[in-house]
C-alpha cells in the first residue's frame, strides 16, 4: 500500500530535482547625449532690450475698494529674438519679493504706498505668474528661427488687504529668467 503512493511520489521528487530553473540576462547600455547651446537670445520687454519697464496709469484709491481687486491693468510684451537655431521651446520664469498668503502671485512693491501689489496674467491663461521662479507651462511657445517669439501679458496693480491703498508711488521689480530646450 505505501509502495502505491510512494512511488509516484519519489518519480516526482526526482523529477522535480532534475528540472533546472530557466533564467535569461540580457544587457545592454544607455547613453546619454546632449547640447550646451550658448546663451545667445536677444529678449526686448515692451522694445527695450534686457529691462523693461510696464507703468500703471495714475489712479484713485477710490479705483480698488476690496482685496485683490485691480485699480489698474496695463499689457506688455517680452519678445524673444536671434536665438541658436538648435532652439525648440521657449518659457520665462519669474522671481521677486512676494507678499505673503497671496499664493506666490503679488509682488511686494517699494515706495510710500501701502496696501497694494503688482501680479501678471499671460495672456489666454486664467493662472498667474508666480514669482517663486517655477516655470508656468502655459506660457512655454515653440521657437521658429528667423522668427520673433512674443509672450503677451497683463500686469495689475492690486489692492492687497481690507484697507484701501494710500496714496503714494510704489515700484515692484520681478527678474526674470528664459529658459530654453
Amino acid at each position: 500500500m505505501y509502495k502505491k503512493y510512494l512511488l509516484p511520489l519519489l518519480a516526482g521528487a526526482l523529477f522535480v530535482s532534475t528540472v533546472s530553473h530557466v533564467q535569461a540576462t540580457d544587457t545592454g547600455t544607455i547613453n546619454f547625449t546632449g547640447r550646451i547651446v550658448a546663451d545667445t537670445c536677444e529678449v526686448y520687454i515692451n522694445g527695450a532690450t534686457t529691462n523693461g519697464t510696464v507703468t500703471f496709469r495714475n489712479i484713485s484709491q477710490t479705483a480698488f475698494g476690496a482685496d485683490k481687486k485691480v485699480g489698474d491693468a496695463q499689457p506688455f510684451t517680452i519678445t524673444v529674438k536671434n536665438c541658436d537655431s538648435n532652439i525648440s521651446f521657449l518659457n520665462i520664469k519669474f522671481n521677486g519679493d512676494r507678499i505673503t498668503g497671496y499664493g506666490e502671485e503679488v509682488l511686494q512693491p517699494t515706495g510710500t504706498a501701502n496696501n497694494v501689489g503688482v501680479r501678471v496674467l499671460p495672456a489666454g491663461s486664467p493662472n498667474y505668474i508666480k514669482f517663486d521662479g517655477t516655470e508656468p507651462l502655459i506660457a512655454s511657445k515653440q521657437f521658429l528661427t528667423g522668427s520673433d517669439t512674443i509672450f503677451n501679458y497683463s500686469a495689475e496693480v492690486i489692492q492687497v488687504g481690507s484697507a484701501l491703498p494710500t496714496a503714494g508711488e510704489y515700484n515692484a521689480t520681478a527678474a526674470y529668467t528664459l529658459t530654453y530646450r
